[in-house]
């Protein structure tokens, strides 16, 4: 199923994970011109949003959680003037506050767990490093993580997310399990096929993201 918040959050996303690429490459990053580029593709994302009736009462819990995570990317990274964009945080310019590291996980209880759409955007978050409030509590962000992943549509079916773990027994048992192996194989085989196709028809940097987080999402059901 498409998710229209997941499109229109897709081109901040982008960045951001560019924004990590660019210091790794050891690139020298401009502050405004950083600032400019991120408020231009929340700017997109809120136009994008508004043209939905249903997602127009959904748009102040989307920006508020974009821009608290893009605040956060910034925060965490190595960039040399992080600590300055601490002084002007984008979630105090918008909102007037700096509290999103506690107000995520209200929103994610009060809002996120009763939205399919809206869980896949917080998941992804998670997926993507932001820990706010439970940055010291690995294991509470994993069951976070695990809650959310249960209610997003595309996730995979339960006798596949059963069968991939368990593969490695497959292929050390006795005969008895070579109708298994055999199906594990084909479900392997589709797999790689979807993978290709969509690594040909999509952007290699959404690539990288969807990585992310598919190793996020088979570390949690393993």
């Amino acid at each position: 199923m498409d998710n229209r918040i997941m499109n229109a959050a897709r081109p901040v996303i982008d960045y951001l994970l560019g924004f990590r690429y660019r210091l790794e490459a050891g690139e020298q990053v401009d502050s405004h011109s950083l600032r400019a580029d991120i408020v231009t593709r929340l700017a997109g994302m809120e136009a994008s949003l508004q043209t939905v009736a249903a997602l127009q009462p959904k748009l102040p819990t989307i920006k508020y959680i974009m821009t608290g995570f893009a605040d956060e990317v910034i925060l965490s990274s190595a960039w040399n003037r992080a600590k300055e964009w601490h002084e002007r945080l984008l979630e105090m310019e918008f909102f007037r506050t700096s509290v999103v590291g506690e107000r995520f996980y209200d929103l994610l209880e009060n809002e996120g767990y009763r939205d399919p759409e809206l869980a896949e955007l917080f998941y992804t978050i998670l997926a993507l490093g932001f820990r706010g409030r439970y940055r010291n509590q690995p294991e509470k962000v994993t069951g976070l993580k695990l809650r959310t992943y249960a209610l997003l549509p595309n996730r995979l079916p339960d006798d596949e997310r059963r069968l991939t773990p368990g593969a490695e027994h497959v292929i050390a048992g006795d005969t008895r399990y070579l109708p298994k192996l055999f199906g594990l194989s084909a479900i392997i085989a589709v797999l790689l096929v979807s993978f290709l196709i969509y690594f040909i028809t999509s952007q290699w940097m959404w690539n990288d993201i969807a990585g992310v987080i598919n190793d996020v999402s088979r570390s949690l059901i393993e």
